[in-house]
């Protein structure tokens, strides 16, 4: 076997194995359910990618001849592949952003049809050679033409690093930071495979960039979900833990601790009308609501545990009553705000809390505020039932 071609593709049966460990790994603790489907056809579409270019290596070197339109074919898929990577890879940011469009329909659809047009012209081109064409050598070619792909390769690249650079200046996270900071890692490795790839004809540049982007952006995720909640960025439950404990030491008289713990009215009505994924988009409407209200007065807020919310402050100037009175109307004020984005449901939220004078175990804490969540939980029901 020509040994070119083994240099070739054995790089490439590395990045194959290392991309299918990553795909097994990748599960509900990366995201939504949607987010978690676009992380893996992003990863499906590497594969037919990776697939399809050791078939053009065979073909190129002579290992293989196969006919005109075979050949075509084998490489229309691997053009289409990269493409459809480029748009899973705008759609799975645009949802880790929390973009309040990426669900609407109008974006939906103008967002598949620079993907659809040029599918139909890959294809087309199969027979009329105007994207690229198998010369009488049985060589690939790229046409002028064929910038109309790269435009919209990198147009499916380029706007999610838009928007992660805006994201990034409006946060004041870290942890949020980071990870937009990462999502532009894609731009720079993307150029880098444009640059060098014509160079190392014989090089699988595109391959192994690709899987790095994946593999970075993978362990970005999992090493930030130590402590935050994927689904909604929220501080998660062993952050929340920890802070709680940090906090209760110093707690006293004069520094009061109150702890909220707060629960979704009706979500498995949610889940069981619209589905898992409206659900999901429910928990990140709330938990946006939840930040620009405990920015405003600096407390800590995490996601306990499916459609449970905690927020920790210091009472300071506030009695319990007055604190917890004020935290329930802003909920339901800017609830009703969001009415439009939750299949026109006004989501509510029942509350209960308790404060904290002196240093208290963490479950006892969570099980006495627990106690007065249920009992008004209860009300609501009661006042709601039909």
């Amino acid at each position: 076997m020509n040994q070119i071609f083994i240099y070739y593709v054995m790089p490439e049966i590395y990045c194959f194995v290392f991309a299918l460990i990553v795909l097994l790994r990748v599960d509900r603790n990366v995201g939504s359910e949607h987010e978690v489907r676009e992380l893996r056809n992003l990863i499906f579409t590497y594969f037919a990618y990776i697939l399809t270019d050791a078939l053009w290596a065979s073909f190129e070197l002579g290992i293989f001849r196969p006919g005109h339109y075979i050949n075509a074919a084998i490489n229309c898929i691997s053009v289409m592949s990269i493409s459809l990577g480029c748009f899973y890879w705008y759609s799975f940011v645009c949802d880790r952003l929390h973009r309040k469009y990426s669900n609407r329909k109008l974006h939906k659809l103008l967002s598949r049809l620079p993907v659809a047009i040029i599918f139909a012209l890959d294809i087309i081109s199969i027979y009329t050679g105007w994207m690229f064409r198998i010369n009488a050598d049985g060589h690939y070619c790229d046409t002028k033409l064929f910038i109309i792909q790269g435009i919209v390769n990198f147009g499916y690249i380029l706007v999610p690093a838009f928007l992660s650079i805006k994201a990034f200046i409006r946060s004041n996270s870290v942890t949020e930071r980071l990870e937009y900071a990462s999502y532009c890692v894609y731009v720079v490795i993307s150029v880098f495979s444009l640059v060098f790839d014509e160079d190392m004809k014989y090089g699988p540049i595109l391959a192994e960039n690709m899987f790095l982007a994946i593999l970075i952006l993978f362990l970005m995720i999992e090493n930030m979900h130590i402590c935050i909640d994927a689904l909604t960025s929220l501080n998660n439950r062993r952050r929340l833990n920890c802070y709680l404990e940090e906090k209760l030491q110093h707690a006293s008289d004069q520094h009061a601790v109150i702890v909220f713990m707060m629960d979704i009215n009706s979500f498995k009505s949610i889940n069981d009308h619209y589905g898992h994924i409206a659900g999901d988009e429910a928990l990140k409407i709330f938990s946006g609501v939840l930040k620009s209200i405990a920015g405003q007065s600096g407390a800590f807020i995490a996601r306990y545990g499916g459609d449970e919310f905690c927020l920790v402050a210091e009472l300071e100037d506030h009695s319990a009553e007055n604190y917890d009175a004020e935290l329930r109307e802003k909920l339901a004020n800017r609830l009703k705000a969001v009415k439009d984005s939750t299949h026109g449901q006004c989501l509510s939220v029942s509350v209960g809390y308790t404060v904290c004078y002196s240093h208290q175990d963490c479950q006892a804490v969570f099980a006495s505020a627990d106690r007065m969540l249920y009992t008004r939980k209860k009300e609501w029901k009661k006042n709601n039932s039909k």
